[in-house]
């Protein structure tokens, strides 16, 4: 009798225990890196392939290379955390899956789930935590698990981001029930934009990609200065200059100018708060190494900065 072999199944995880582990041994930008398909080309070729190839099937083929996924790194240039693509919900309700700056639409049909050409199911599974107590406890994490009908040999399997309070276990049996679980996802915030306070992100140096203007809230105009998928709220000291120059650094952008912002000196105030000192440049960021961190000059008003900038660097002249 002929023995039948079970084809062999892959499965991809596009995390920091998945296929892009190995992007922990190399030494990062502090702050947010926004890694293009060049660059994983570059640090870990064979595991953009699963990357690339996923890409494509969400989108037919057509989607932003230049900003694939993102890692975080500490003052150090060691990572922090590895953001691959997740599922999670617009803010008009909608199932959406973001990868770096690349978004697409999922659509739920029943217990199953349609991205592109992918179809997958919603699946639990239990991992081990030690949380406030010495003792263990298991916890289940949803996961979308998409098939390609060119190769169903290749499992995507990628996280699914839920609110606070949602047991991964009941969104699963939700989803097997047929009824819909966008209405239980982390809400993407800002138009995709992850937002932060300036002390809440490393000491460093950013690229800024879009500025946007908030008016009418409850502190008033505010400010959120984009990097890539992130941003960040503007302190005091930048709304006042953006108050002024809002216009300006629109153009700048607009033009494809280079601005940067550089983040420095965060400390605790007396209060049990956190500050920072901050400062907007017409230029490059440039890669600080840890030891001159401690030697970063405050930036609380950005004239003092001008004449610091060496020979062929710009600052923003206000």
């Amino acid at each position: 009798m002929a023995t039948v072999k079970t084809p062999s199944v892959t499965k991809i995880k596009f995390d920091e225990e998945g296929a892009f582990s190995s992007l922990h041994f190399q030494e990062w930008i502090p702050g947010y890196n926004h890694i293009s398909v060049n660059q994983l080309n570059t640090e870990v070729a064979n595991e953009s392939i699963y990357l690339t190839t996923f890409l494509r099937e969400c989108s037919n083929g057509e989607y932003d290379e230049t900003d694939v996924l993102s890692v975080k790194a500490s003052s150090e240039g060691i990572v922090e955390r590895i953001y691959g693509p997740v599922i999670l919900a617009s803010e008009d309700g909608k199932i959406i899956l973001r990868s770096g700056s690349n978004i697409f639409p999922i659509r739920q049909e029943g217990r199953n789930f349609i991205l592109g050409s992918l179809k997958g199911e919603l699946e639990g599974y239990d991992i081990k935590i030690k949380k406030e107590t010495p003792e263990e406890r298991t916890i289940s994490i949803p996961r979308i698990d998409f098939i390609s009908p060119a190769d169903k040999s290749i499992i995507y399997s990628i996280r699914v981001l839920i609110q606070e309070g949602v047991d991964g276990e009941a969104l699963k049996q939700l989803a097997r029930s047929e009824q819909p679980i966008a209405p239980y996802l982390t809400i993407a915030k800002s138009g995709g934009v992850d937002a932060y306070r300036l002390h809440e992100v490393p000491e460093g140096e950013y690229r800024v990609t879009d500025i946007d203007r908030n008016e009418g809230g409850k502190w008033g105009t505010s400010y959120l200065i984009v990097m890539g998928n992130q941003g960040v709220w503007s302190n005091k000291s930048l709304r006042s200059k953006l108050d002024n120059h809002y216009e300006i650094f629109k153009k700048f952008l607009a033009e494809g100018k280079a601005i940067t912002l550089k983040i420095a000196n965060i400390r605790d105030l007396d209060n049990g708060n956190k500050t920072c000192d901050a400062a907007l440049f017409l230029r490059e960021p440039k890669a600080i190494a840890p030891k001159n961190l401690e030697a970063l000059k405050p930036a609380e008003v950005i004239e003092t900065e001008v004449s610091e900038v060496k020979q062929g660097e710009k600052a923003i002249p206000f």
